[in-house]
């Protein structure tokens, strides 16, 4: 026969439920009650003091109920049980304050995860001050430090934008203020009071000390409840809080304390994972297994505390004050770890206008996004009205746009939030790059209650923007223009990006979030003119350059009512500085994330020397997928002395011939290095040998060249060959006819008298050797003009490679004369930086072919073919691909700028090779690959998959494919896609 259940049983399991209900509940409303009307901070205005007055008040009303009730007393209280010390009301005061302050700057559940610490924070105050029963062992302190690195591992864990130190700081005195409360009410006169008559009567006086708080925060701040759902979320956290801490009282009186101690502990484990539901935190392993660890810890604390009985001593003190301070110092070390490590996360790609849940989102970003780029000078109060005066005929959409290569800043979040609860009935559309859609809708939106408006996210791809607008040309020349304007180009991208939203948009008002962050008006001023002046600075900086007036990058910054304004005049840069306004909104050059590239200033030389620009070229190929540049790093002066702040960090392509005996190695640690196209001449070999803890760190390494990747893979340096990255150089005239001239560079003489006279007279001559080109600047300008000249060229002859290959990116046929002109080559040894790379283009091997004359006779110079070898031009470009879309800012960039997928080179096949492929099989699906063997893999994407389609497009480059599959997501095929 089973056991009856007693009507007691029943009882105490329905306190217990309500318990734990009416706790999270509470915990959930509070913190829903902070997040009203998005705040920075919980200085800006204070409403957990209003919160938690509005607790003390149910407390006092739901108390005295109970007392009268219930208990069946007088609530009429004697001296005695009114006579708390000051200090003790004052402590659960600042424990309550900061309860609810935590709230407002860390995550609901990390909270929970400080406040389930109280009973250790408890045991270690007994310990130290109290003569008690309180003991300690080597078990108990296993115990302590288990539950503390669990504890803290969750902390290091949460990456919502909304935590702070402030938040933190607060969970801890909350957790150290309670237990010093409790103490106080166990070991003093009042231990003999009826626990719900000690709940009354400290939230009745302390009331009276909280009275002079809320009017003096009421009078300077002013009052949250003017807001109806702020009310109402306190109203309901405040009801339920008293109802949690009345049947956790009654609880108490039925059972032991150290059941009561279990369940209470078991509680935490559920409002902390009830909090990470209700708010879609996400849960990682790390945070799974450092819950599991801090609640291991906590069960065998509170087992063992009440086991072992030792007296008080100066011993225990000891021990005592040295748990303190390590625990302080173990915090400190978490935390600084979790500053300097905090990240945002950036969404899967994700395709869609509406708001999708399950979404999954990566992991350990190569930068911190949110903090890459902004540093926010200023935080508007949201009292601001940022609303505008909406005539009955206006149409109802606000636009915006968000071009910057960051996630939004959380002043902009804010500015969306206010704006769609002030206009309920508007539609805010904002443009934005896809990769982020999905964080901007989790961001803006998320905890928001009551009315709001509807909000639209649309594809930014600036490329397609600018289509047959005068920016056309200048969204082609980006990486030139990123080296120009430095810190300052993301925001006359953003310029450009809202003066060409209002041309082809409906929308009457726009919603400025680098501005005053309010709705305006659009204006009704000519935007196409207004866009030519924001091209002409760019312009007009160029012939600066090329004039030499211009030594610097562009420092200042024009602002929407500049380029409207018809009065405004840009003739030289210099006057441009004068009268252009600056941007002191948020600048990028504050952050201590930065972006370069390698410059040569040591090669350089005296003035009067020549200087290759092929160098210049190789950074412009890196400069296209950052997005900005406003840092240039020496590549011969790799040193800790080049940076003024230590704790600066600038990502940057090391992409370089590295064989100078000047130069330094491995480079400082404020560089994050993109390690690709490396060639390492053999007298610096050892160098690199030296360092190759630094290539194991950072690589795995890819080489511009055979001798290269021989060399590190001798070394055991994970390495593949890259080729040269300016195989990714992009055409700056991308819709250009191509001329009919044909350019010859650096060529030989003696190979171009062998051209047929009647093509030789009307071959252009240029040289990659300029004089005097002494700034980053001058190079870099030089060599995107030659890069326009490549790119609409009939045909180049050259003998250099960052000739050669630039216009093998970009669709030019190239004639490559291989000889002993060529760099470190000799009478009878081929150049070591041309293994691997002579096959993309037509080379002329002057050290094997006998008749080179009658190479030439026999080239068709009317129409010359295209590059061969477009399969391998593919898979090199498709591997630097691999690689930059691995680097999340990278990847952002590159969307945003239109260079994925990247451009196809080479002509179609007069016959169109197509394959179907099918791939249909489940997650849960094992497939025998090799039935000899017995080996099955999973069903779902897998190396079978990946192989299968990258052999078909290896040997069929042209071809079309059709894959077939009802489980395969298309994001499986994004890298292909992307990469052309």
């Amino acid at each position: 026969m089973g056991r009856m259940v007693t009507t007691s049983s029943l009882y105490i399991v329905g306190l217990v439920a309500l318990w734990w209900t009416s706790n999270a509940i509470s915990t959930i409303f509070s913190k829903r009650m902070m997040n009203v009307l998005d705040k920075d901070g919980p200085f800006e205005d204070l409403r957990w003091v209003d919160l938690t007055m509005a607790q003390l008040l149910l407390a006092i009303i739901g108390g005295a109920v109970w007392i009268k009730y219930v208990c069946k007393e007088s609530v009429l209280m004697t001296e005695c049980q009114r006579s708390f010390a000051w200090w003790i009301l004052s402590v659960n005061m600042v424990g309550n304050l900061a309860t609810n302050a935590a709230f407002s700057s860390m995550s609901s559940s990390s909270v929970q995860v400080i406040k389930a610490c109280e009973p250790i924070i408890t045991y270690v105050i007994m310990l130290c001050f109290f003569k008690s029963d309180t003991s300690f062992s080597l078990p108990i302190l296993a115990s302590m430090v288990c539950a503390g690195v669990g504890a803290t591992g969750f902390l290091s864990g949460d990456k919502q934008s909304s935590f702070r130190l402030v938040g933190f700081m607060a969970g801890l005195t909350s957790s150290i203020c309670f237990p010093i409360r409790n103490i106080f009410l166990k070991t003093s006169q009042f231990k003999e009071i009826h626990p719900v008559r000690q709940y009354f009567t400290l939230a009745l006086e302390t009331s009276k000390l909280m009275l002079p708080v809320t009017i003096i925060k009421t009078a300077f701040w002013g009052s949250s409840f003017i807001n109806y759902d702020i009310t109402t979320e306190t109203s309901v956290s405040s009801f339920f809080h008293v109802v949690y801490n009345m049947t956790s009282i009654s609880v108490l009186s039925e059972l032991s304390p150290i059941t009561h101690a279990i369940l209470n502990l078991s509680k935490r484990v559920f409002i902390t994972a009830a909090n990470i539901i209700y708010f879609n935190e996400d849960v990682t392993g790390n945070k799974l297994l450092s819950v599991v660890l801090m609640m291991i810890g906590l069960g065998a604390f509170t087992v063992l505390k009440n086991q072992n009985i030792l007296t008080h001593s100066l011993k225990n003190r000891i021990i005592g004050i040295l748990l303190i301070a390590s625990s302080i110092t173990t915090i400190g070390i978490q935390f600084a770890q979790y500053e300097s490590a905090v990240i945002l996360r950036i969404p899967q790609p994700w395709t869609g206008k509406s708001r999708v849940s399950g979404v999954s989102f990566q992991r350990n970003l190569d930068v911190p996004l949110r903090e890459m780029m902004l540093e926010e000078i200023t935080v508007l109060p949201l009292e601001k009205e940022c609303i505008v005066d909406f005539g009955p005929d206006d149409q109802r959409t606000i636009l915006s746009s968000w071009a910057l290569p960051s996630l939004p800043s959380k002043q902009a979040e804010a500015s969306i939030r206010h704006t769609c609860i002030q206009n309920p009935d508007m539609t805010i559309v904002i443009a934005a790059p896809e990769l982020i859609h999905e964080a901007i809708m989790r961001d803006v939106s998320s905890n928001v209650t009551g009315s709001f408006c509807e909000l639209e996210l649309v594809p930014l791809n600036v490329k397609e923007l600018f289509k047959g607008t005068v920016l056309e040309d200048w969204i082609g020349k980006q990486a030139l223009f990123k080296i120009l304007a430095g810190g300052n180009y993301p925001y006359y991208l953003q310029l450009a990006v809202r003066l060409q939203l209002e041309t082809v948009n409906k929308a009457q008002f726009y919603l400025d979030l680098l501005g005053d962050d309010c709705v305006t008006a659009i204006s009704s001023s000519d935007h196409d003119r207004a866009m030519e002046r924001l091209r002409d600075v760019f312009e007009t900086a160029r012939v600066g350059i090329r004039q030499g007036d211009m030594d610097k990058q562009i420092d200042f910054m024009l602002t929407y009512d500049d380029v409207l304004s018809e009065n405004y005049q840009c003739e030289v840069v210099k006057s441009c500085q004068a009268s252009g306004a600056p941007f002191s909104y948020m600048k990028a050059s504050e952050s201590n994330m930065h972006f370069g590239t390698l410059s040569y200033e040591s090669r350089v030389g005296l003035p009067g020397t020549y200087t290759n620009i092929g160098d210049e070229m190789q950074g412009l190929s890196g400069i296209q997928f950052l997005p900005l540049c406003d840092r240039f790093v020496e590549r011969d002066r790799l040193s800790e002395g080049m940076f003024k702040d230590p704790d600066e960090r600038v990502m940057v392509f090391m992409n370089a011939w590295y064989g100078s005996g000047r130069m330094n190695w491995p480079p400082p640690a404020n560089i994050e290095p993109i390690l690709v196209s490396m060639f390492i001449q053999k007298n610096v070999q050892k160098r690199f040998e030296q360092a190759a803890d630094y290539l194991l760190q950072n690589g795995p390494v890819g080489c511009r060249d055979m001798q290269t990747l021989a060399y590190l893979q001798s070394i055991s340096v994970p390495s593949f060959f890259s080729g040269c990255m300016t195989l990714m150089l992009q055409s700056p005239n991308p819709n250009a006819a191509r001329r009919q001239e044909i350019i010859a560079v650096d060529a030989p003489k003696v190979y171009i008298e062998m051209i047929p006279k009647d093509v030789r007279e009307h071959v252009t001559f240029r040289t990659q050797a300029y004089r005097n080109h002494t700034t980053i600047l001058t190079r870099s300008e030089s060599a995107f003009s030659r890069l326009e000249e490549y790119s609409t060229a009939k045909l180049v002859i050259t003998n250099r490679i960052h000739v050669a290959l630039p216009c093998v990116a970009m669709g030019t046929p190239v004639i490559f004369i291989n000889s002993r002109e060529i760099g470190d080559a000799s009478q009878s040894h081929v150049s070591d930086r041309l293994a691997g790379l002579t096959d993309l283009f037509h080379t002329i091997d002057a050290y094997t072919e006998q008749d080179v004359e009658k190479r030439f006779a026999t080239f068709d110079w009317a129409n010359p073919p295209p590059n061969p070898n477009p399969s391998k031009f593919k898979r090199l470009r498709a591997t630097f691909w691999n690689i930059i879309r691995s680097h999340d800012t990278l990847h952002y960039s590159a969307k945003m700028h239109g260079l994925v997928p990247l451009p196809s080179i080479g002509q179609p096949l007069e016959k169109q090779q197509l394959f179907h492929l099918i791939f249909s099989s489940s997650e849960n699906t094992k497939i025998s690959i090799f039935k000899l063997q017995g080996e099955k893999v999973s069903g779902a994407w897998n190396w079978r998959h990946q192989r299968t389609l990258e052999s078909v497009l290896r040997y069929h480059p042209m071809a079309t494919v059709y894959i077939h599959s009802n489980t395969l997501e298309q994001e499986q095929f994004a890298i292909f896609l992307e990469a052309g």
